[in-house]
């Protein structure tokens, strides 16, 4: 009996920051950094006191308050987030920086670091808030997918399914082509893909008895 499919849900995938910067960073300004706007989100966090330090994705808002006297610091600030795979920095200017000073935008030009500048009425928290909340929607995608892959597998081992099963079902999640070998590179089962088989391979399903099936050798198992 044929396994049941998962139900196809869209996949929401954390942001870019150039995906930002089209939808919630609309009325932001882009600075500098535009080298880098292929940084992947991972999360937002506000930057307002001198011991936060930026992590790999994070995409940093701040008002410079804590570096508004120290040029070094600000220049600094870029290739902080730089060195942590920072996502990008977005800066408040108004009151406390008034304008960006032009070594710490040649430094995020320099290292690929998007950096943004919004103007004082808009507030950190309408712009993190859809951002979070899209980040953590891509959490959930992921995890309810997760959960729905191990219950499929283990209701197969439950009902005493076989390796063609088992190799038909993960064909179906991976979209592609799996081939399933023993340590001496026999095949064993394969499915997804294209029709045809080597003969080689398709003789060594016969003689083991599993038959054939619809799909091509991979050459090597696929993961999840």
């Amino acid at each position: 009996m044929a396994a049941k499919k998962v139900e196809a849900e869209p996949e929401e995938p954390r942001p870019t920051v150039r995906e930002a910067m089209r939808s919630v960073l609309a009325s932001a300004k882009l600075v500098a950094g535009a080298d880098g706007l292929d940084r992947q989100v991972e999360w937002v966090r506000l930057m307002e006191t001198p011991e936060v330090q930026p992590r790999a994705g994070d995409l940093m808002f701040t008002s410079g308050f804590p570096i508004k006297d120290d040029l070094d610091a600000q220049i600094r600030l870029v290739a902080r987030i730089a060195e942590g795979g920072g996502a990008g920095l977005v800066v408040r200017p108004l009151p406390y920086l008034r304008r960006l000073p032009p070594e710490m935008i040649t430094e995020a030009d320099r290292l690929k670091v998007p950096l943004f500048t919004i103007s004082s009425d808009v507030q950190f928290v309408d712009l993190m808030e859809p951002l979070l909340e899209r980040i953590i929607n891509a959490e959930h995608w992921r995890l309810k997918r997760s959960i729905e892959i191990h219950r499929r597998f283990t209701e197969l081992v439950l009902d005493g399914k076989g390796v063609n099963e088992i190799c038909r079902t993960l064909a179906d999640l991976l979209e592609s082509a799996v081939v399933v070998e023993d340590a001496s590179f026999h095949l064993l089962a394969h499915a997804g893909g294209s029709t045809e088989v080597e003969p080689q391979k398709s003789a060594q399903l016969r003689r083991s008895g599993h038959g054939p099936s619809v799909g091509r050798a991979c050459g090597e198992n696929r993961r999840l």
